[in-house]
């Protein structure tokens, strides 16, 4: 397939009304929502998108997620996917995405799996964290093995050869478990995991897919009831102590990257703004 030009702007307007319709829906359910990581950046340097950036995230708590998810995709307009592990065999991932089906957005680690492929935003949940010493060591191996197997999935069928495992000691246990653990189950496993203590529940709370999650763990109090500022022509809802929360993940969050990091981080085979990526997908 051909790359196309990367058409930014374009992509943003997408992806800015997705997101109005996930705000929408937030407060139609009221449900608890925020903007996170490069989309909280964005708001409070630029008051809008990272002018380089390529995608919006946003977070609910755990249970304000799960509501979000029984009941959004009723909610959407038609032409709106509400893409999780349940909803798309092929996908496998355990947070979800809001996918406009009139567009095409083909990365290029994603491109020959048989899914919605529309521009999207990243919806995630916020899941407690209170590991002790053991638990951490644990939950760290074991999400090592779950994503490796979970990226198998993906880029095994983008290349000639299998992707490489992470670690040797995760790729010998994988081959003790390859004849029973399929990609698909590793996700759901995987997010099984993830979900072990309630955001409620906790002190430390953080969306843990992130593959160096420990970043995203903050105190709870950070997140509180979020407050709301200004993203490009709308207001969102950030957490409340925003500032400390992006000094813990970025450091000085207010300095810019050098020239040569302020580029889009997907990699894409096609984008395409007005063409659904039907048309791409044999």
């Amino acid at each position: 397939m051909k790359k196309s030009d990367y058409q930014l702007d374009e992509v943003k307007k997408i992806e800015l009304d997705i997101l109005k319709e996930f705000i929408r829906i937030c407060e139609l359910l009221h449900l608890r929502y925020f903007a996170i990581d490069g989309t909280a950046l964005g708001a409070v340097r630029h008051g809008g998108f990272i002018p380089w950036d390529d995608d919006i995230d946003v977070a609910l708590p755990r249970a304000d997620y799960e509501i979000f998810l029984k009941h959004a995709q009723e909610l959407l307009p038609k032409h709106y996917f509400l893409q999780t592990l349940d909803t798309d065999p092929d996908y496998l991932r355990g947070f979800s995405k809001i996918r406009n089906s009139n567009t095409t957005f083909i990365e290029t680690a994603a491109m020959k799996l048989h899914m919605n492929h529309g521009i999207y935003i990243d919806v995630f949940p916020l899941d407690g964290y209170n590991y002790s010493k053991f638990d951490e060591i644990l939950f760290k191996f074991k999400k090592i093995m779950f994503e490796d197997r979970i990226d198998e999935g993906f880029y095994h069928r983008t290349a000639p050869e299998k992707r490489p495992l992470k670690t040797e000691l995760v790729g010998k246990i994988m081959k003790l478990f390859s004849r029973t653990m399929t990609p698909k189950k590793a996700a759901y496993r995987l997010e099984a995991m993830i979900q072990k203590y309630g955001y409620d529940a906790c002190a430390a709370v953080g969306s843990l897919y992130d593959s160096i999650y420990k970043r995203e763990v903050v105190p709870k109090e950070y997140y509180g009831n979020g407050r709301e500022i200004n993203f490009e022509s709308i207001t969102i809802r950030v957490p409340e102590k925003v500032e400390l929360l992006l000094k813990h993940i970025y450091g000085d969050y207010m300095q810019y990257p050098p020239k040569s990091k302020r580029i889009p981080q997907h990699s894409c085979e096609i984008i395409d703004c007005t063409t659904p990526y039907t048309a791409y997908i044999k």
